[in-house]
């Protein structure tokens, strides 16, 4: 059984979070949800701690009554999407965030997964039309680091409002404008009668047609992706 102890602090569609203790938390993935996947963020992790210091540390991947689980450095604060929602904060907020996405941009991957392979591999699993297929296969290569999920509640304001960057379960190598193009479409189902997405856009410097190429597959493949997740 869970500790008593442990203080449930966050819960997503996959994971809950867990504060340990000071030093650490524990993600905890969702009962089903298998080793392969969590060992695969954890090396993903490791892999950006060792390129970007706005991270945090993870410790180790491990089992817990069935569920697994990695346990990481415990950083406090609020999302950066916090200050997004405070009309008094968004315009610094959303500069800060344009100005983190450009600088983990700014970093190559050689050695993680390709992005149309992830993509490609969810896609199948769900059981996606051939037609998807062959769009996503078509996508261009890259070796630049993209996070794959960059959006602002994942990014915590820790002490002194120090920016942390978190979740990589989706970390891969593409295009800029592949990750560009995921924020940008994450921010339009978050958004979707506010124009949070073309503000971002125009402040990453991008125009929509930079982008468009990869929004339509983005988009069609995201309901198999959500699928997966329920």
């Amino acid at each position: 059984m869970l500790r008593r102890d442990w203080r449930r602090i966050a819960e997503g569609r996959t994971a809950d979070i867990f504060e340990l203790d000071e030093r650490r938390v524990l993600k905890l993935f969702k009962q089903g949800y298998s080793m392969d996947a969590a060992r695969r963020e954890y090396e993903n992790h490791r892999m950006v701690s060792g390129i970007m210091a706005q991270v945090p540390r993870v410790f180790a991947c491990a089992a817990y009554e069935g569920r697994v689980g990695l346990t990481m450095e415990n950083v406090r604060g609020p999302s950066l999407a916090s200050r997004m929602l405070d009309a008094r904060t968004f315009e610094q907020a959303m500069d800060l965030f344009a100005q983190l996405h450009m600088s983990w941009l700014s970093h190559t991957a050689p050695a993680a997964t390709a992005y149309t392979d992830r993509m490609l591999d969810a896609a199948v699993r769900a059981g996606a039309e051939e037609s998807l297929l062959r769009r996503i296969r078509a996508l261009p290569p890259g070796d630049v680091l993209c996070h794959g999920d960059f959006h602002p509640y994942n990014i915590v304001l820790a002490g002194g409002g120090r920016p942390v960057i978190v979740d990589f379960a989706n970390v891969c190598r593409g295009p800029a404008a592949y990750d560009i193009a995921r924020t940008y479409v994450l921010l339009s189902e978050a958004d979707a009668s506010a124009p949070l997405a073309g503000l971002y856009l125009a402040r990453m410097r991008r125009t929509h047609e930079d982008i468009e190429a990869y929004v339509s597959t983005l988009r069609d493949f995201r309901r198999y992706e959500l699928m997966r997740e329920q």
